[in-house]
């Protein structure tokens, strides 16, 4: 016996129709598919019995194949092995390897194989790689002619995606331009509907009847919606063009989501919903923009009443989290499957368009906070499952305390 090997594979005599005679040696675990006397190309994977023929016919016309990638099933596994056939007077030798260099040397480990029938094999492999070689030269050659006609191509290419991406880059500076000036223009002739709106019921309401004071809540409501849709676009006009500046300043985080709860406590009484606000402090100073913080913390409560049902709750909570401050958000609403929660701060791709009481959005609410956040390094995700409610998290470092 010779000493054993690292190289793995398979030895296999053949009759001229390739049912196989014998295994000379196995170290791919053949065995227990019981191979003799049953056809070389049923031990193939279906996929690969079409090539398995074209393998076959190539020994029989050539008296040698090599280099025929094709896959085996073992243990119910499939497994990619590399094969060479060389035809021996009436035999077929088919040999196995995990590719084509480990078929190679594994011929060097057979010691069925006489002297003779060993030279015979190298010759044949010696005649098919003189015979190739003009061939594999003139296919260098097309490759070489291929690889530089589409390297020019790509060369082509890059140059008219840095156009496009210039041209893109201009519109999307116009596009924020517009987007700003628009949302500035809006404001003063909406502030000024609502200064005559907020006359009207302060001095008239009690004269006006019911269906009357019905349409003027719904002026005041929807030039509130459209304020805060004006605001929203204006703070995204800001961050998209890099021009959002943070005015940071020493402030009680505690005190301030305090002002904030007690803000929202009316817009949640209209649904019977109770705000709950914990903090692991009584007080705690941090050094960060505070309008901006006040931004989020007023959206992401808004947010969990919008989409809370009546008589839930909301909890907000402050506490640490490895030296870092943690504030979370949970409300019992309608949830947020799972697969959309990476949408949620993307502008202007609202997942779910309506609250519970047909509160409307304007789909950058959350892309604002996110950008926020991150611009005092702090980190914002979120948790939910349908029905039963989210919890967003705002992960905020304490290290500028």
């Amino acid at each position: 016996m010779t000493e054993k090997n690292n190289v793995s594979g398979f030895a296999l005599i053949c009759d001229d129709k390739g049912c196989i005679v014998d295994v000379w040696r196995d170290e791919l675990g053949l065995d227990e598919k019981k191979p003799e006397g049953r056809l070389f190309i049923h031990l193939l994977d279906k996929d690969s019995r079409k090539k398995a023929l074209n393998f076959l016919y190539e020994i029989h016309s050539e008296k040698v194949a090599f280099d025929y990638q094709m896959n085996i099933s073992l243990n119910g596994v499939i497994k990619s092995v590399t094969f060479l056939g060389v035809q021996l007077d009436d035999k077929l030798l088919i040999l196995g390897g995990n590719s084509f260099a480990d078929t190679l040397e594994f011929t060097n480990y057979l010691q069925q194989i006489n002297n003779e029938q060993a030279n015979s094999l190298r010759a044949l492999l010696k005649e098919q790689n003189e015979r190739d070689k003009p061939q594999l030269r003139r296919d260098d050659s097309e490759l070489f002619d291929e690889i530089t006609r589409l390297n020019n191509e790509m060369a082509n290419l890059q140059r008219q995606l840095t156009k496009k991406n210039a041209e893109l880059e201009r519109v999307n500076q116009l596009k924020n331009r517009f987007m700003g000036i628009a949302a500035h223009d809006l404001r003063n002739p909406l502030n000024i509907i609502m200064s005559y709106a907020d006359f009207l019921q302060e001095e008239a309401g009690e004269k006006l009847d019911e269906e009357q004071n019905d349409f003027l809540n719904k002026i005041v409501e929807s030039s509130n919606y459209m304020l805060k849709l004006i605001e929203n676009l204006l703070d995204y006009s800001k961050i998209e063009s890099g021009k959002m500046e943070l005015e940071k300043e020493d402030f009680d985080i505690v005190q301030l989501m305090q002002r904030v709860v007690e803000a929202n406590k009316q817009i949640a009484s209209r649904k019977q919903i109770e705000i709950q606000f914990r903090s692991e402090f009584d007080k705690k100073i941090i050094r960060a923009d505070y309008f901006k913080m006040e931004q989020v913390f007023n959206n992401l409560i808004s947010n969990a009443l919008k989409f809370s049902y009546p008589d839930a709750s909301v909890k907000v909570d402050i506490y640490s989290n490895h030296g870092d401050m943690l504030i979370s958000f949970k409300d019992h609403g309608k949830g947020i499957k799972n697969s959309n929660l990476e949408k949620l701060f993307v502008p202007f791709n609202q997942i779910d368009k309506k609250g519970t009481k047909g509160e409307k959005g304007s789909g950058l609410g959350l892309t604002i906070v996110k950008n926020i956040v991150e611009a005092h390094n702090g980190k914002i995700r979120a948790e939910s499952e349908p029905l039963k409610g989210s919890v967003f998290y705002i992960d905020l470092p304490l290290s500028e305390e």
